[in-house]
């Protein structure tokens, strides 16, 4: 292993002569440090982003071009050219395509980084034809650059730090101030120049031929023998006995499966591309096995994860996420197969073929009529045409309802709107949000011709939308609240001495002072006690207010609808106060109440029992 104090010089070398070798790589990264300083200091990231993300994406592009210019594959005219056509590419996706806004172009940008260093990784195998260089010059590639990436994004990571240690200790000891921007300009300036230009500056290794056969790298032996062997084998483990318990117990698959198959199945494809050394190790015929049969044994769990994600597509239509794991999926399928076929004739197992349909799958992904953008954005708007047909919202292809400002009222107007099942509910306003949030407010242009652009969120749109979630027939509504709100005008008062009683509790039965008001809970019937010289007792029905309580309750099944909590009217929270002789004592008013079902059932379950009053506190008003 090299020590580190020749890396470092070898590091330094190579940046010395980069800008030579590869110019655009380094005024990529160069441009994208210096514009996060402009735009951090303008408050504008998102135009910033505008100019990271082409750079991103054409970096990997360039520098591939760089590399087979290095290894003669190209002329310095068509390197030149095609690198020019990339930077325009990007350039124009920055301007005119990317959106920081839009969760979607997240997506977009990820599928297209992916396909771009994939398409890196493929540039050895281009201009050679014997199967057993191309392997030797493809791996020898791609592992150079991962450990140049990795060693160089350490060595940013351990100089950021002492840098901006230096800078604070500085700062300390002498009393100076620290520009505002300081720090994060010193971020820029080593992840987003340096690191590039360093990775970049290594050309003249990493596009040099490979050397003839040796011994694997010890790196690679380590990496096979101690991490990818056991890791996949306890993965491939937990996926083969859950597809036996699905097949067993006919359950439908979790969503967590596709994930995790996806994760296993990446892991088996690319881990292999840099074990190729062990392909003919006589130390590692286990782990070379491995890689071989891993194809069919993914084979066998691969149809569980795509009928998971496919019945989520039938429960809550197509989204960026959703599509891509299927897309996935797919060409994890088309890859095992490919390797069972190589297996079966006794062929090397896959390594082009893994980054050359990994990189089509997310090109598709990223773009044209069958992206995930452009799938998922038709499959939310049927969505939410279906739901507002079947809610009686929707006339001739567009949205027949109120659509009230996003304020009290229109929230209130969504409140007295009609009641639609709650997976219909759900399904108008998951959709809506989506759109919105993921696609912009223009995608909902053709649905919603009009009052669009009053609101600023999806959510606002959808609590706008005069509907509300019906119940569930087995929904168990266990604790409601009722308040009276703050500044409310209670109409009908008369004079007296005024008691402001908080928060009384069931079984809170303290005797009244001398001139006290005790309030006392039992069911739904509350009991005022007064003290002094005439001491009285009066009792107040809440049965009625109760009920209309549990039954709007039982009605509401919105968000926070667990523990429901319903404004007061000034006319039911107001009760006359009558002793037992039937003479006026006074007045009360309810300002909180609060209802329960009592204590848990056998088992912990929810008991259902009627409810009672767990709380209240009240202003009571004693006439003199």
């Amino acid at each position: 292993m090299p020590r580190i104090p020749l890396v470092l010089r070898s590091y330094a070398r190579d940046a010395a002569g980069a800008f030579r070798l590869v110019p655009a790589e380094v005024l990529l990264g160069l441009l994208a440090a210096v514009t996060f300083s402009v735009w951090l200091r303008r408050d504008e990231m998102d135009g910033w982003a505008r100019i990271a993300v082409p750079a991103a994406l054409a970096l990997p592009l360039v520098f591939g071009l760089s590399v087979l210019r290095a290894r003669g594959v190209v002329s310095p005219a068509l390197r030149w050219g095609a690198t020019a056509v990339v930077l325009a590419a990007a350039a124009g996706y920055g301007a005119w395509v990317f959106d920081p806004d839009r969760d979607t172009e997240a997506w977009r940008f990820a599928a297209l980084l992916g396909a771009s260093f994939l398409a890196l990784s493929l540039v050895p195998a281009l201009g050679l034809r014997d199967p057993e260089r191309r392997r030797a010059e493809l791996w020898r590639f791609n592992a150079l650059l991962a450990a140049r990436i990795v060693g160089v994004a350490a060595y940013g990571l351990a100089l950021f730090g002492a840098l901006a240690g230096a800078v604070a200790a500085v700062s300390s000891l002498f009393e100076l101030d620290t520009p505002e921007h300081l720090y994060q300009d010193l971020f820029g300036a080593v992840f987003f120049a340096l690191v590039p230009w360093v990775v970049a500056g290594g050309i003249v290794e990493m596009a040099a031929p490979a050397a003839g056969e040796g011994r694997a790298p010890r790196a690679v032996r380590l990496l096979g023998r101690y991490l990818y062997a056991p890791v996949l084998v306890v993965y491939l483990a937990i996926l083969l006995a859950y597809a036996v318990k699905v097949l067993a117990t006919g359950e439908l698959p979790k969503n967590l499966l596709s994930p995790i198959i996806l994760l296993a199945g990446l892991l088996g494809f690319l881990g292999s591309l840099l074990l190729e050394p062990l392909r003919r190790d006589p130390e590692h015929t286990g782990v070379a096995r491995l890689v071989r049969v891993f194809p069919a044994l993914l084979l066998v769990v691969l149809p569980l994860a795509v009928h998971a994600v496919w019945v989520r597509r039938d429960q809550y239509g197509w989204t960026e996420s959703r599509y891509l794991r299927l897309l996935l999926l797919l060409a994890l399928a088309v890859l095992a197969a490919m390797g069972v076929y190589r297996l079966v004739r006794r062929r090397e197992p896959l390594l082009a073929a893994v980054p050359l349909v990994l990189g089509a799958t997310l090109l598709l992904a990223a773009a044209g009529p069958w992206s995930a953008s452009a799938v998922s954005r038709r499959s939310q708007e049927a969505r939410l045409r279906s739901g507002l047909r079947e809610a009686g919202l929707l006339e001739g292809g567009r949205y027949s309802g109120p659509l009230p400002p996003p304020d009290s009222a229109g929230r209130a107007a969504a409140d007295t709107g009609r009641t639609v099942p709650q997976e219909l509910h759900g399904q108008i306003t998951g959709a809506a949000t989506y759109l919105f949030e993921s696609h912009g407010r223009e995608s909902l242009r053709e649905v919603f011709p009009a009052g669009l652009a009053r609101f600023e969120t999806g959510w606002q749109l959808a609590a706008a939308l005069p509907i509300r979630p019906g119940c569930a027939p087995d929904r168990d509504v266990q604790w409601i609240h009722g308040w009276l709100p703050a500044g409310t005008p209670v109409p009908g008062l008369a004079g007296g001495t005024l008691y402001r009683i908080e928060r009384v509790g069931r079984g809170d039965a303290p005797p009244p002072g001398e001139d006290g008001v005790l309030l006392q809970l039992a069911g739904t019937e509350l009991r005022v006690h007064a003290g002094g010289p005439e001491r009285w007792a009066a009792r107040v029905d809440l049965r009625p207010l109760t009920a209309r309580l549990v039954a709007h309750s039982q009605e509401d099944c919105g968000p926070g609808s667990g523990r429901p909590s319903h404004p007061l009217q000034p006319a039911e929270a107001l009760f006359t106060l009558t002793d037992e002789a039937g003479r006026p004592r006074g007045q009360l008013v309810l300002t909180t109440l609060a209802l329960d079902r009592g204590s848990r059932g056998p088992g912990g379950r929810s008991a259902r029992g009627p409810f009672r009053l767990d709380h209240v506190s009240a202003l009571v008003f004693v006439r003199e």
